[in-house]
């Protein structure tokens, strides 16, 4: 079972100003209750800020995660979130050919300030 509530702000020129996408769904045979939000900050779908919530009703346990992303140009993405547990991550996401890119990944951990951040690469050749 899902709802979803799409509401959208057209200005005077009649483009679109934002997009707010929000759902409310459950989950793995309604164990989990989540709602998710979305909301674009330009037309061209280029900067967008994410929440999700979510809510494990067996455990009552609430997650929160809040995320954004930024398309730099049509190679290059650069995405970001932080969960409730404190934990921040980011990816670069670079296209070299039409099927070919690098991604760049990074882990961190504030809870665990002894070890050193996770960092990863990895290459999508297809």
């Amino acid at each position: 079972m899902s709802f979803v509530i799409i509401y959208s702000c057209l200005n005077r020129e009649g483009d679109l100003r934002q997009l707010i996408l929000s759902k409310l769904f459950r989950t793995n045979k309604g164990i989990i209750l989540r709602a998710s939000y979305a909301h674009y900050f330009d037309h061209e779908k280029k900067v967008a800020e994410a929440a999700v919530v979510s809510r494990m009703l067996s455990e009552k346990e609430n997650v929160l995660v809040v995320g954004g992303t930024w398309i730099m140009d049509d190679k290059t993405t650069v995405k970001a979130k932080f969960d409730g547990r404190g934990k921040l991550v980011t990816l670069l996401h670079h296209k070299i050919k039409p099927k070919t890119c690098i991604k760049i990944s990074s882990e961190f951990d504030p809870k665990a300030l002894d070890r050193i951040p996770v960092i990863r690469y990895g290459l999508s050749l297809s």
